[in-house]
């Protein structure tokens, strides 16, 4: 470009004799890196492996990545794992530069996963650039490792009331009757009719006389699960209140199917809700709530615009016209059924306060015999109120999780006055909560951090 402008300054076509070789110097230098990098993107071999497949929360693994070229380049090259971010590294390294002349690199990290989830390890991408750092790609790997978290109540995890501990349960799944069954309600003297099968031999033979066991009959109890993901963004996955939200809900998803209880998940943000269609005890069921739970994601707009109408379709407005065709025999409606047949769950806007939206909207649907548990936060106190009294007019249980927004957030030992305060006004909240009709409210946070703002607050008020 100097030499270019020498020449038009000075009008003297010398000038661009050392331009031109320039120009052509970079072309062949672009056209050499080129042709390097399309031969290691064809011959680049990676390999992820993880020392175990499923692990559970805190418990570290051994990560590796493997790189390996066919032949060795002499250009810089740069391999990156790619963790998630919910990886927490303990040792190793996920960054490293291959040796010149090397052509094979392995790159072994130790981390952990403090959540329950199914995270993915990779696709690990290899930076190549030149000798004079003019041209630099990327190229991406396809090969992933996949970890899974499965749910273990994380050591600092607290579920509990005013900073003391509580065993969270649903209570026991007996209807008080007896007859063919699985939990075990006494004996009784046998009557004819009764199955030789249910004779308790050693205590006839210990009572010269026939008893045979009873059983009490189990009851199935459906279960809703609101998860409310709104949330101010956390700086790790351990002061993510989130994080901890899910790890509640992936229990309780957990002790239903333990029960072969009926459950459904309601996941809401923002802007909409992600609704299962039915309350299910079926094995994929769980399975699919389950996956929700475990992978966390930005949905992607699944809105469609026809090109050629400019008609804007929504998940809901699908999920309207399947509810109308449930009803519609016609020869048409039997023809558009099969097409607008929902999946295990739905995404559907919400107007207006989207946690009290959602329990109007699905709970009313459900008989009076579903038991409900809200976990959200306490940033819309109004809305998690209303929410919680309606549910208790609705179903006979109501547990509420709130992750209190004061727990969470970056540690200030210069304002424990203010976080003292803050707990004690969220914790006079929680009794209001308390206090509603079939309503339970409950505590979830970091049980370290809560009692160092409950010991310190109560420590600064006594001097």
């Amino acid at each position: 470009m100097f030499f270019g402008v020498l020449a038009v300054i000075f009008t003297n076509p010398e000038f661009l004799l050392p331009a031109a070789a320039l120009l052509a110097w970079a072309l062949a230098s672009e056209l050499v890196f080129r042709q390097r990098t399309q031969r290691i993107s064809e011959t680049l071999q990676v390999s992820h492996t993880v020392s175990q497949p499923t692990v559970r929360p805190e418990q570290p693994i051994d990560a590796t990545t493997a790189v390996h070229l066919s032949e060795s380049v002499n250009t810089p090259v740069t391999v990156h794992s790619n963790y998630p971010a919910h990886a927490i590294h303990i040792s190793g390294t996920s960054e490293q530069d291959l040796p010149a002349g090397s052509t094979d690199l392995t790159l072994t990290t130790e981390v952990y996963f403090p959540f329950a989830g199914k995270y993915t390890i990779g696709p690990a991408t290899v930076s190549v650039s030149d000798a004079y750092g003019l041209f630099e790609t990327t190229i991406t790997s396809t090969d992933t490792a996949t970890v899974t978290v499965d749910p273990d109540e994380p050591t600092d995890l607290h579920v509990g009331q005013a900073g003391e501990q509580f065993a969270v349960t649903f209570g026991e799944h007996g209807s008080g009757n007896t007859g063919p069954g699985m939990v075990p309600a006494g004996m009784r003297a046998y009557t004819p009719g009764d199955p030789a099968s249910r004779i308790n031999w050693k205590a006839t033979a210990r009572l010269d006389d026939v008893y045979v066991r009873e059983f009490e009959i189990e009851t199935v109890r459906p279960l809703a699960i609101l998860l409310d993901t709104r949330a101010p963004p956390a700086t790790t996955p351990e002061n993510d209140p989130v994080e901890y939200r899910r790890h509640i809900g992936t229990a309780l998803v957990a002790d239903a199917a333990s029960h072969g209880d009926p459950v459904g998940l309601y996941t809401i943000d923002n802007h909409d809700v992600e609704a299962s269609q039915r309350l299910s005890a079926a094995p994929e069921q769980y399975l699919k709530l389950r996956d929700r739970l475990y992978t966390p994601s930005q949905r992607e707009d699944t809105d469609e615009t026809d090109p050629t109408t400019g008609v804007r379709t929504t998940p809901l407005d699908i999920g309207v016209a399947a509810d109308r065709l449930r009803t519609d025999e016609s020869a048409f409606g039997a023809q558009l059924t099969p097409f607008l047949r929902g999946t295990a769950s739905q995404t559907r806007q919400i107007e207006g306060d989207p946690l009290v939206q959602t329990a109007r909207t699905y709970l009313k649907r459900h008989g009076q015999d579903v038991r409900v548990a809200i976990i959200t936060g306490d940033q819309h106190r109004a809305e998690l109120y209303d929410t919680a009294k309606l549910a208790g007019q609705l179903s006979p249980e109501v547990l509420v999780f709130i992750t209190p927004a004061v727990l969470f957030e970056a540690d200030d030992i210069t304002a424990i006055d203010d976080l003292y305060s803050r707990y004690a006004a969220f914790e006079r909240f929680r009794t209001r909560l308390d206090r509603l009709d079939n309503v339970t409210a409950f505590e979830v946070a970091p049980g370290a951090k809560l009692q160092a703002v409950i010991t310190d607050g109560v420590t600064h008020a006594q001097q």
